[in-house]
């Protein structure tokens, strides 16, 4: 059995930590569910659908390397 760690500790593009943020506005878009699992706070995503939101997300405000939010390469 062969396993991979791929580490999403430093975010999906490169200097800039998105993946929270992109979860925030999908969820802020009415998209996939929040609720509480015993004393936690938790978040059901619909795959598909997140992934769909975050290319539009990533490509809309990543065009040429540069973040139209903050001007970040």
């Amino acid at each position: 059995m062969e396993i991979e760690d791929i580490d999403t500790g430093e975010g999906i593009v490169e200097g800039y930590t998105s993946d929270k943020m992109i979860i925030r506005k999908y969820l802020g878009k009415g998209n996939g569910r929040t609720g509480m699992v015993g004393a936690a706070q938790g978040y059901l995503l619909y795959v598909l659908d997140l992934v769909r939101f975050s290319k539009a997300w990533l490509e809309k405000n990543f065009a040429k390397g540069v973040h139209r939010d903050e001007g970040r390469p």
